[in-house]
């Protein structure tokens, strides 16, 4: 077989087995480290394939290699690693961090001997797990049929009856800890599941007993694959109504854990059976247990597992959101352009207000709490009147667009579909920042004429004044860093409002709700089983406006708390200010800084989307594992749609059938 590797590497491979074969005063458990070391530093397929010719011809270096594992495995007992699945089955989310925590702060003692001490070599780090997955199921097979043939590991010797020993014992621990996770407080509140459900986990470790019992029925092992197949779609259902009706990290990594336990008892009896179905669950087997042992302590690794789930219903939940800032038709875009200017209106009132909390030179504390306030009590408000704040669009439509990529299954119809969204997305995100704007400022521009009629006094003096011409000036100062920060608050708005989303369908809130003593003493009835629903349905956009404002103000807070000028900038806002400025000193201004400050405005709201859209479309792709997106043909199709109908990106066709394909042509 050719293999491309170094001829130094191979050159060292070799020697590291003559001496782990042939030298008996070498440290042979740290040889295999080494040898391991190399694999990884190379192309690990192809250096495994290579060691396996050299062990296939020169049979004494097969047969060094595997005295020196038998001996170890002799040594100590191992099933604690057989059992590991890495998600730690019966250990809570919190309890598993710290003590990742703990022993990555402050790192055990190598074990000194034995199966712990050939794990430790081959895989002492998590970096370990890519290379020992790179190399392949099929050459870990091939290496162990080869070991298989070593007179140390004959059918009959010490080391295979120590290995089905640990397995059976290995397999004993999973199933009790399988069966304590199924009757756990997450399980059974959350999801609530049948008692044959429940059963079909709490009877494993029985099953397995008369699995490995010398007077047991003859198809006792095939009683407990079926169950253990039973098992796994058990735990594949859970985690798909966990999914959709709502679902916490600790229910996740139970539910995980489950199945995870169900795979691995499935594959641990299969191993004790002879022939290559045992050496292909082998070399699985191998596989998971030198991952799991890599990233045994990798708290990146536990997160990731355990926020996937959650991270899905999240975005799901934003992505429903989303729907209703996608306009299908010219009826729903005109609807999307009235919520805008509705919203862009109490923008402007919330700016002066802004203005006037500044003027009252209130201790710093009070006046960021009041700041906070104003935004997040005005973006409720704006919820409540049934307005559109535009830049809240992107972290709700890229949740929308996730979803569509998830979906398509490469067809050129399929991709068209998806260019039809996009399109459609970037016209109602180009109509809700217009009509943000363009009522923001008018009505800005109106208010600071009448001020003085109504107060007697201007609304903002020459400094504010100078303030807001230089906020808006982004050739000279750092407004589109500011605006990016900006987007940054708008994507975690985003996915607050989808976590909360989830936990009013986890915690069945309008149900609650509509139920309390308290509500059904004071509204009754039928007023607490609306104010339930309302709330199960609005609880995420409430909070995520609320959490938004407290954002932008605590941004502005720190910048002066900190004295690094941190700051925001949003373009509603910043429409409104500049035109406040402008109106201040249109007899001293000089024409052309008039188109640089909208141009300026225009840049921010340009970052403000762009940003909070990026960041939510990355978490949304990344939750639903749609990362294998044909980015490039999807550019082309919307660049050529762009050269043959640009007005489409902005206002949709008269005819446009509602949601379906605009009639371009397929790639």
């Amino acid at each position: 077989m050719t293999v491309s590797i170094s001829a130094h590497t191979c050159e060292q491979l070799e020697a590291l087995l003559r001496v782990i074969a042939n030298d008996p005063r070498a440290d042979r458990v740290a040889r295999l480290g080494q040898l391991a070391r190399y694999v990884a530093a190379e192309r690990p397929a192809d250096a495994l394939d290579w060691i396996c010719d050299l062990l296939e011809r020169e049979t004494d270096l097969r047969d060094g290699l595997g005295r020196l594992l038998a001996g170890e495995l002799l040594v100590s007992p191992f099933h604690r690693e057989l059992s590991d699945t890495g998600a730690h089955v019966g250990h809570g989310l919190l309890a598993q961090t710290a003590f990742r925590l703990g022993r990555t702060l402050v790192p055990p003692v190598p074990p000194a001997g034995g199966a712990q001490a050939v794990l430790h070599a081959i895989a002492a780090s998590s970096s370990a797990a890519r290379w020992v997955v790179a190399a392949g199921v099929d050459r870990w097979r091939r290496l162990l049929k080869i070991l298989a043939k070593a007179p140390d590991w004959s059918a009959d010797g010490a080391a295979a009856e120590h290995l089905g020993l640990e397995i059976h014992m290995a397999m004993r621990w999973v199933a009790l800890r399988a069966a304590s996770t199924a009757t756990s407080e997450d399980v059974q509140v959350l999801l609530k599941p049948a008692v044959s459900e429940t059963a079909s986990f709490t009877t494993l470790p029985a099953a397995v007993e008369r699995s490995f019992s010398t007077d047991a029925v003859p198809d006792a092992r095939t009683t407990l694959l079926a169950q253990l197949v039973q098992c796994e779609q058990l735990a594949r259902r859970w985690r798909s109504t966990a999914r959709e009706a709502g679902t916490t990290a600790g229910l996740t990594h139970h539910i995980r854990g489950l199945r995870e336990a169900a795979v691995r008892l499935k594959r641990l009896a299969l191993v004790i059976q002879r022939g290559d179905a045992a050496f292909e669950q082998g070399a699985g087997l191998l596989v998971e247990v030198l991952v799991s042992y890599a990233e045994r302590n990798s708290l990146t690794q536990l997160v990731r597992r355990s926020s996937a789930d959650l991270a899905y219903r999240v975005t799901e939940s934003a992505s429903r959101d989303g729907e209703h800032y996608v306009a299908n038709s010219r009826r729903e875009w005109a609807g999307l352009l009235r919520a805008a200017c509705l919203a862009g209106v109490v923008i402007a009132f919330m700016a002066i207000i802004k203005i006037k909390i500044a003027a009252a030179h209130l201790p710093l504390l009070w006046e960021a709490l009041l700041v906070c306030l104003n935004y997040g009590l005005g973006f409720v408000f704006i919820h409540l009147i049934h307005g559109t704040v535009a830049t809240k669009q992107p972290a709700m439509t890229a949740a929308v667009l996730a979803r569509r990529l998830a979906e398509d299954d490469g067809t050129p119809l399929a991709m068209q579909q998806t260019v039809d969204l996009c399109v459609r997305m970037a016209r109602s995100q180009t109509i809700a920042v217009a009509g943000n704007v363009l009522v923001a400022a008018p009505v800005a521009l109106l208010l600071y004429m009448l001020w003085p009629m109504l107060t007697g006094h201007t609304l903002i003096n020459e400094v504010k004044a100078t303030a807001f011409i230089a906020d808006a000036s982004v050739w000279a100062g750092p407004a589109l860093v500011f605006a990016g920060i900006a987007g940054c608050c708008l994507f975690l708005a985003g996915m607050i409002s989808g976590w909360f989303d989830n936990l009013a369908g986890v915690t069945r809130l309008s149900a609650r709700l509509a139920v309390h003593p308290l509500l059904l003493s004071t509204l009754g009835a039928d007023r607490s089983a609306r104010l339930g629903r309302y709330m199960g349905e609005h609880l995420g956009a409430l909070t995520g406006n609320l959490t938004f404002g407290f954002l932008l103000g605590g941004v502005s807070f720190l910048g002066v708390l900190t004295g690094t000028g941190l700051d925001i900038r949003h373009v509603a806002f910043s429409s409104a200010n500049t035109t406040f400025a402008i109106a201040h000193s249109w007899a001293e201004m000089q024409a052309w800084l008039i188109p640089l400050l909208v141009v300026g405005v225009l840049l921010i709201g340009a970052v403000n989307i762009t940003v909070s859209f990026g960041l939510s479309l990355f978490m949304a792709i990344r939750a639903r594992g749609a990362e294998d997106v044909r980015t490039g043909l999807l550019l082309f199709l919307l660049g050529r749609r762009l050269l043959r109908n640009p007005l489409q990106f902005f206002v949709p066709p008269k005819n446009e059938p509602g949601a379906a394909s605009e009639g371009s042509e397929a790639p």
